[in-house]
């Protein structure tokens, strides 16, 4: 008699949540549950790498010695054929870096604690600090006070015309130079005939420079009465771009005559800081009351300007800056990534840096930039530097890829996951395991787990000399208890590790933090795994 063997059943599959390349940022607009399988509910002092991998951020070391106050504005200055500077204001002096040492020129004085803005035009560099008439540094470092310029605050360079504005007592004025001679120092309009081709616009107002030894000035007036003042100005795909608090406006300059067109483009969004305005590739980041906007054209329509909201999923951080000092607010846009610092809560000085990624889309922040000032410097070698100038303290500092230090100090850096629930909130799941996958650990990471409520579940730590450690239940794939040799791993035996941690709790939601707080030391994280099982819907306490 024939007997008939039972067909034997697959194993039920696990249920697994996978997630690679989790760099899509932070996101504390919305509810740890909510947010982006790839994005974090919190992190710090994190960047992304590769294809969107997470690793600690680059460190920064302290550039030069021979200040004495908290430097005030970063420029560079690059005339031809000649070296190459960075400069800063310390105190009342004008420095550059001359090899490590800060080194003073002499001929003109600064007032104190000014914020300063630099623009180059024609082989020379002026130096704005809203207080007094701009100073002008020359190619063979003379540094003078021209008497036909104006206290204005910044300024930009535009077609051979140097456009100036922030003067105190003519808060909505632009100031163009003689454009004729043409000399970026002369915003005079002496033409006693009254023909110039700034003669419309002739005024004996005072810009407000004791040195002015003119009798009228090339300027016009924006919206004059509007009580909204010029905050900053931009170029953009040959237009120049006029930011007032709470609107904006574009302007051109007729080739022939020199005449400006003015065209409104916002009244509903402006700019806060003009050092907090940057080009983007092919757009414009700002700070305005209401968080970082991005200025550019209008999809399909190359002469509509559009602005758009840039920072909604770091909004919780934008609404604690200081708006008091948030004219100080400085931004630079450097191999991808749009860095922008202010000062948040009580503070008088930029303690908090911002950072979105173009290439992944999201944003970071960076607790130990608190940068009034931002430079990118191409050296004689042709090499890169990105530097600050710390709002803080006595100090200028680069930002070094592959040094993860504040300045010789451990650097604090974290990364934390959403609240996974597997698209079920109300369910409870018997959480089996979590296997990490990493690229490099340099040193040690400690990985944590949290339930519901953040309570923690475990934490264990791993690093590049052992392979685990901290507590039960954590293996590396290929250790001998899934038939490898078990030969302890080492930095540079690190690359494409993964790590399961056996978690076996039960709560609707698993959180996972990645951290690393010791002194020059880095992980990179690739992806994770996420096994559960779910408990029945009945499964809930009473």
């Amino acid at each position: 008699m024939a007997v008939r063997i039972p067909a034997r059943r697959a194993p039920a599959q696990i249920p697994e949540i996978t997630v690679k390349n989790p760099g899509k940022g932070l996101n504390t607009l919305i509810s740890d549950n909510l947010i982006n399988d790839a994005e974090a509910s919190d992190l710090n002092n994190i960047q992304f790498v590769e294809s969107g991998c997470i690793s600690k951020s680059s460190g920064i070391q302290a550039v030069g010695t021979g200040l004495v106050a908290n430097p005030h504005g970063l420029g560079t200055f690059y005339p031809t054929g000649l070296t190459k500077r960075l400069l800063t204001v310390d105190g009342t002096s004008l420095k550059y870096l001359n090899g490590s040492v800060w080194t003073a020129i002499s001929g003109v004085s600064f007032t104190a604690d000014k914020e300063v803005t630099f623009t180059q035009c024609n082989d020379a560099l002026y130096i704005w600090n809203g207080s007094q008439a701009g100073a002008k540094l020359d190619s063979a470092l003379t540094l003078t006070r021209p008497t036909t310029t104006i206290s204005a605050s910044f300024a930009i360079w535009y077609n051979g015309f140097q456009i100036a504005s922030g003067v105190s007592t003519q808060p909505n004025r632009l100031y163009i130079s003689d454009g004729s001679t043409p000399d970026p120092s002369d915003f005079t309009n002496n033409d006693p005939t009254g023909t110039g081709k700034y003669s419309i616009y002739n005024g004996t107002t005072h810009p407000g420079s004791s040195e002015w030894l003119g009798t009228g000035a090339n300027y016009i007036d924006i919206a004059a009465g509007d009580g909204d003042k010029i905050t900053g100005l931009a170029k953009f795909q040959g237009i120049i771009i006029i930011f007032k608090e709470r609107s904006i406006y574009q302007m051109t300059l007729n080739s022939d005559t020199g005449l400006p067109t003015i065209t409104n483009i916002s009244s509903g969004t402006g700019c806060v800081s003009h050092k907090s305005i940057d080009n983007v590739e092919n757009d414009i980041f700002y700070l305005s009351r209401k968080g970082y906007y991005v200025l550019g054209n209008e999809p399909n329509y190359n002469t509509a300007v559009r602005t758009n909201e840039l920072s909604s999923r770091v909004n919780p951080i934008i609404q604690t800056i200081n708006m008091g000092e948030s004219s100080n607010a400085a931004s630079i846009f450097s191999d991808f990534k749009f860095y922008t610092s202010f000062a948040t809560g009580g503070n008088s000085y930029n303690n908090q840096t911002l950072i979105y990624d173009r290439r992944y889309l999201g944003w970071t922040k960076v607790d130990y930039m608190k940068a009034n000032s931002w430079a990118e410097f191409i050296d004689s070698t042709g090499a890169k530097h990105l530097y600050f100038a710390d709002d803080n303290s006595a100090q200028v500092y680069e930002v070094v890829d592959g040094y993860y230090s504040i300045d010789g100090d451990a650097m604090t850096s974290y990364w934390t996951s959403k609240a996974f629930d597997a698209n079920n909130f109300d369910y409870y799941k018997r959480w089996l395991d979590v296997t990490i996958l990493f690229r490099q650990i340099s040193g040690s990471v400690t990985v944590t787990f949290y339930a519901d409520n953040n309570a923690e579940v475990k934490a264990t730590s791993i690093s590049s000399d052992t392979d685990v450690s901290g507590s039960m239940g954590t293996v590396a794939i290929g250790s001998p208890i899934f038939g490898g040799t078990g030969t302890t791993s080492s930095t540079s035996a690190t690359n494409n590790v993964p790590y399961r941690f056996k978690i076996n709790t039960k709560s609707r939601t698993l959180k996972i933090k990645i951290s690393n707080s010791n002194n020059n030391q880095n992980f990179v994280v690739l992806g994770f795994v996420i096994a559960y099982v779910p408990y029945n819907r009945q499964s809930w306490p009473s």
